[in-house]
């Protein structure tokens, strides 16, 4: 089957960090000095309208999602913090699931911040990181210019095409900084593009032993597993992402496959490959396979009708589904 990928243009990632390394500590922490709200203020923009109602959160580490505010219709929004520290600001849509996350600094003299939501993902490609997200492994490793400089070089690359000039600039960069996390992920990235996917997994895993519940880097070597046939190892990594990111409708994907691949439950697979549906249309024709495997053939019509819905007028794939489609209303209502 087609593997699918998030292309997000930007890097979730989880903190691993101890926040103590933060001045200040860590939010509510002992030690963390008196408690007191520090206001949080930015704008979010989008290449398409903001519909519906929108919401910001932070969580700190280990406390959970607090402090909760709608966005304005101008796209600004205001938060409190309970005191200072690191926190991580999500942003999720009013019909569910986080968009977009980012780890901030909470202080009394913040700059108001300015996010733009990702663009709709192609399908295909390894996620690239961007700068517009830090984690707090970000925030307390300081990346030596050399290494910086060769990393922008190897992004200048990737714009161009030059995917082996790219591989080289990422490897160069992380020779310099063995703790690059973004350069390791574009590394990985440019591996895929040029077919190695031995040594993209390798580039992946490397950013997961920085930051073991790195979401981008999960979700990447996820893929790439998967690439490889390695079924058993690729679900689990996949199932590490959704710790992390339950919204990962990709990874939601990839688990159901896996488990198909491998004979495993088909209930499970069916309840991921559900939680995939809204982003990603063949998730449903996988969930009617089985659903009809299971003898359940009046599910399965629903799932297939919907595939179809999603599915140009002149795919090649119509006329076989439409007769299979046909078998299955038949057995529905003998």
């Amino acid at each position: 089957m087609k593997i699918y990928v998030r292309c997000l243009g930007i890097a979730l990632i989880a903190v691993i960090t101890a926040l103590g390394q933060w001045s200040g500590g860590a939010p509510g922490e002992p030690g963390a000095g008196p408690r007191r709200d520090v206001i949080v203020r930015g704008e979010i923009t989008s290449s398409a309208p903001l519909l519906g109602s929108w919401m910001v959160e932070l969580a700190s580490h280990g406390a959970g999602v607090a402090s909760p505010a709608f966005v304005n219709p101008d796209g600004t929004f205001e938060l409190r913090a309970p005191a200072s520290g690191i926190y991580e600001l999500l942003v999720s849509a009013g019909s569910g699931g986080v968009v977009y996350r980012q780890y901030i600094v909470a202080g009394d003299s913040n700059q108001p911040l300015s996010i733009r939501l990702p663009e709709p993902g192609s399908a295909g490609t390894a996620s690239r990181s961007d700068g517009n997200t830090v984690s707090v492994h970000q925030l307390t490793h300081k990346v030596p210019a050399a290494a910086q400089k060769a990393f922008n070089k190897g992004q200048k690359a990737v714009k161009k095409g030059n995917h082996e000039e790219a591989a080289k600039c990422f490897l160069e960069a992380v020779t310099i900084d063995p703790e690059f996390t973004d350069a390791y992920n574009d590394l990985g990235a440019s591996q895929v593009e040029l077919g190695r996917l031995a040594e993209a997994a390798e580039a992946f895993q490397k950013v997961i032993d920085i930051e073991p519940d790195h979401p981008l880097g999960l979700h990447n070597l996820s893929i790439v597993l998967a690439k490889m046939h390695r079924f058993r190892e690729a679900g689990e990594t996949a199932r590490r992402a959704l710790q992390r990111d339950p919204s990962n409708a990709e990874m939601h994907l990839i688990l159901a496959d896996c488990l198909m691949i491998q004979g495993g439950n088909p209930a499970e697979a069916l309840a991921n490959l559900q939680r995939a549906e809204s982003r990603i249309p063949k998730a449903h024709l996988l969930a009617a396979h089985i659903l009809a495997d299971t003898g359940k053939p009046s599910e399965a019509v629903g799932e297939l009708r919907n595939y179809l819905l999603a599915l140009p007028a002149d795919d090649a794939q119509r006329p076989q589904l439409e007769t299979w489609l046909a078998q299955l209303e038949k057995q529905s209502n003998p």
